[in-house]
């Protein structure tokens, strides 16, 4: 492109048809570097010829030869790396709107997503495999959210007050698995839109990418730490109203375990009942993503699944270094990998993550069913935000009454 803008082209900038733009800026370049070059492309080398067809006809494959003649460079990226940084030097210099700028690379990225493998990646990071079988994280994420919603405790079964901890907890767990599974699904159809949001700076389509891959570990972590925090929320909660060893100074990993002495609740895990439990309850998840917790019955409890929970957790503060040693082991067709202490592990793909909070929010439910002689334990929490929304509708009341008068 030159650096002054003609008046045609100006107006396609103005108009904002970017298959149009796009082709008029190719026909720019070939007619000054090559005016009688022949583009022939062999359209049955491409995986899906009828979508290459489409894109050839819409001048696709015009465009690229145009920018292939200033470049001895095969390397899709960049070639198309340099076209945009030129472009975007049109876009911050007040050339083309912020709209043009977008639908022109929400085009390319359409005509070369192929190329860039951009639907391949999307693919592989917003899903896990298990036992030789891709699923798609969403899928698994609902699996949980829907156990959450599905709960007795958020139902007609137990009649919890909404101050009451039981009824929070799981209604928090449920909004937070609803919250990653809304995020992902977002997410995955708007890769595109966080690639163009990125090249409006001065970054390269790899860059791009490689924040994309950042964001999905940004959505495990946060989701982590949350559910991990309403859980030691409950946990905390739970002691305190049941005056569970109050003079000692219990740590993380052991609270757990001394709720469950106190309540006399069997620690073993029994992976029948657990499937059996998702496939009541879990009616619209799909047969696949349920199947992948068939397999032998294991021996681990649930002290044990809480523990290696905390440890993941922890792990994010040495960005994936585990503290202590913990032997490979496999949950249904969920493998566990061998952990290390201070070397960084493989377990926290989505599948692991909800696995685990699964187990927890069975570990949850098991006390709920201990406690339901106590009519009410109040969530702190809920019991201040409630003084505070009466303190703000009383003031808005008064504020009224002045108004009228």
């Amino acid at each position: 492109m030159e650096n002054k803008i003609s008046k045609e082209i100006q107006e396609l900038f103005n108009n904002c048809d970017a298959i149009e733009l796009l082709n008029k800026m190719a026909d720019g370049i070939i007619a000054q570097l090559a005016p009688d070059i022949h583009i022939n492309i062999d359209l049955s080398s491409f995986e899906n010829a009828s979508k290459q067809h489409k894109f050839s006809l819409e001048g696709k494959f015009h465009f690229l030869a145009a920018l292939q003649l200033n470049h001895s460079s095969s390397d899709i990226f960049k070639i198309l790396n340099d076209f945009i940084e030129e472009y975007r030097g049109y876009y911050h210099n007040g050339f083309i709107k912020e709209e043009c700028f977008e639908k022109t690379i929400q085009q390319i990225l359409i005509w070369f997503e192929d190329e860039l493998k951009l639907q391949e990646f999307g693919k592989n990071l917003f899903s896990t495999k298990c036992n030789n079988e891709r699923i798609e994280n969403e899928k698994i994420i609902f699996l949980l959210f829907e156990y959450c919603y599905k709960s007795p405790a958020l139902s007609d079964v137990y009649y919890f007050d909404k101050l009451d901890i039981r009824r929070q907890v799981l209604y928090r767990l449920e909004y937070t698995t609803y919250s990653i599974l809304q995020q992902t699904k977002n997410f995955v159809k708007n890769i595109n839109n966080e690639i163009i949001e990125k090249l409006k700076f001065n970054y390269t389509i790899e860059e791009c990418i490689e924040y994309i891959r950042f964001k999905e570990i940004e959505l495990r972590r946060d989701f982590n730490n949350e559910f991990f925090f309403i859980i030691e929320h409950f946990l905390s909660t739970i002691r305190q109203f049941y005056k569970i060893k109050e003079d000692d100074n219990i740590d993380k990993k052991d609270l757990i375990k001394e709720i469950f002495n106190h309540f006399t609740i069997d620690i073993g895990i029994d992976l029948e009942e657990i499937k059996n439990n998702i496939d009541k309850r879990c009616n619209e998840t799909e047969s696949n993503v349920v199947h992948i917790f068939n397999g032998r019955n294991i021996k681990k409890d649930f002290i044990f699944y809480h523990n290696l929970f905390i440890q993941l957790r922890n792990s994010l503060h040495s960005n994936g270094k585990v503290s202590k040693n913990i032997q490979k082991f496999r949950l249904g067709k969920i493998n566990f990998s061998l952990m290390k202490k201070d070397n960084f592990h493989n377990n926290m793909s989505i599948v692991h993550l909800i696995t685990l909070s699964l187990i927890e929010v069975i570990t949850i439910e098991k006390i709920i069913e201990k406690t339901i002689a106590d009519s009410l334990i109040k969530d702190e929490y809920m019991i201040e935000l409630d003084k505070l929304n009466k303190q703000e509708n009383s003031q808005l009341s008064n504020e009224e009454n002045i108004l009228q008068c």
